[in-house]
């Protein structure tokens, strides 16, 4: 709200501006001309920087390397973010246009916020509760461009390429355990089992990695494709298998023993001024954590009250504590398999497919899948996810269902986690996003890094204005 009133006051001081003061559309034709140079400089850096990004981002530039996530290239980054920055407030934002000038803030908030990934240490913790780097590559094969010969000699540079890349997070997961900067132990229980699959898979051909050589396509010849598969397995067997094996003796050793025991981001280094930092980031409101706070009791009291209310007419029999521990029990909320949980989530998106219509006067092009969750990462990863397919392919995104751990996976809780992950939640979100071509890329794409190399291009943060 304070934003909205500086941008109409700027608006009005705009309007009695001195005569000697170039016309407002000249001005914001400068202005704007200078801020779009700079975010396309910004882009075009950041890509170069973040060659996985550019995959993510339809591009087929740095398709063969990972690029560096050491303490110092970070450092380095830092320091060229606090200089766009600096740019960034050299422009007169009262004389951009009003598009642009929502732009700008979206921009900048992206900016900050990658900044102060590495400002409070957060590039040292690359994983959280339920994603973590070595699970997020292993998504490389299915948004990597394999259409050629010279596709698949990129995608074998990028396997050769991967032991450097782990090792550099172990560097990063050694320094956080020096200052005190890693995940809360409690949530790196099943790490274990998802990286046995990675560091194990039964044989080569049974890897995450090999998947694009098992459907080469026809139109590269046969003695061309047979030596792309045996570079291809020699490459997984040789270096892929080892490096997680490598990683995976790492944090069962070391990383999970010396985790933090506390779970609170107060208790990292400098943990009052990064939880704020979290609270711009996330909320986009200039909110403190107490309030934050209060306004979730609220919530939780508007909610509890309706569940009181649906609990008298359901004429449940017992108190609130015992409706949850039928809830929790009763084997008529549970599915029996995972295909009646896929069945149900998939019901349920249909349904609400059917009435989008009604409330949104524009839909996406693009379909999405429901499928379960990977089973390597199942084990400990969320209830649902979705998906997005790199910007700019014709692959659908997908409502991911975790199957896993059935009696934990309430049928009353599918409708909210289907309106949020697919429609008219994510799926819808980012696939407007991806064909609105007027908006600036950086709009479109959520530019936003995580934990250091940026998984985050489809981030919530592209409606936040």
């Amino acid at each position: 709200m304070r934003a909205s009133i500086r941008l109409a006051f700027a608006a009005l001081l705009a309007l009695g501006a001195a005569p000697n003061r170039a016309a407002p559309s000249e001005a914001a034709e400068r202005a704007d001309a200078a801020f779009r140079a700079l975010t396309e400089r910004e882009l075009a850096w950041h890509f170069a920087e973040h060659p996985i990004e550019a995959t993510y981002a339809g591009r087929r530039e740095g398709a063969d390397r990972l690029g560096s996530v050491t303490d110092a290239a970070q450092r380095k980054r830092l320091a060229h973010w606090d200089e766009t920055l600096a740019s960034l407030a050299k422009i007169d934002t009262d004389a951009l246009s009003p598009a642009e000038r929502i732009n700008f803030r979206i921009f900048r908030d992206q900016l900050e916020a990658r900044a102060n990934t590495v400002r409070f240490g957060a590039h040292l913790v690359p994983m959280n509760s339920d994603s973590a780097f070595y699970s997020e590559i292993a998504q490389l094969p299915r948004v990597q461009p394999l259409a050629t010969e010279a596709d698949y000699r990129r995608y074998i540079a990028r396997l050769l390429d991967l032991p450097r890349w782990l090792d550099e997070h172990v560097e990063l997961l050694k320094l956080g355990l020096e200052r005190g900067i890693t995940v809360p132990r409690v949530v790196l229980a099943g790490r274990d089992s998802a990286l046995a699959t990675y560091a194990e898979p039964g044989s080569v051909e049974q890897s995450v990695f090999y998947a694009p050589f098992a459907s080469i396509p026809a139109s590269i010849p046969k003695a061309d494709a047979d030596a792309l598969r045996r570079d291809g397995a020699r490459a997984i067997e040789e270096h892929v298998l080892p490096a997680y094996a490598k990683l995976r003796e790492f944090l069962a050793k070391h990383y999970v023993p010396g985790a933090r025991t506390t779970i609170a981001a107060y208790d990292l280094p400098e943990g009052k001024a990064f939880y704020a930092s979290q609270i711009r980031e996330y909320t986009t409101l200039d909110l403190d954590a107490k309030a934050i706070h209060e306004r979730g009791l609220a919530e939780v009291a508007r909610i509890r009250a309706e569940m009181e209310k649906i609990v008298r007419e359901v004429r449940h029999e017992g108190d609130f504590a015992s409706f949850l521990a039928k809830l929790r029990s009763d084997p008529q909320f549970y599915a029996a398999s995972d295909e009646q949980l896929l069945m149900q989530a998939a019901w349920i998106a249909k349904r609400v497919d059917g009435v989008l219509p009604k409330y949104f006067g524009t839909l996406p092009r693009r379909p999405f899948g429901i499928a379960p969750v990977p089973a390597a990462i199942a084990p400990y990863y969320t209830a649902g996810r979705y998906a997005g397919a790199p910007y700019g392919s014709d692959e659908p995104g997908y409502y991911w269902v975790n199957t896993t751990k059935l009696e934990s996976r309430p049928l009353y809780a599918l409708p909210a986690l289907t309106l949020h992950e697919a429609v008219p939640g994510h799926h819808m979100q980012v696939a407007l996003a991806a064909e609105q071509g007027e908006q600036p890329l950086f709009r479109r794409l959520g530019y936003i890094s995580a934990f250091g190399e940026g998984w985050a291009l489809y981030a919530e943060k592209l409606g936040a204005e």
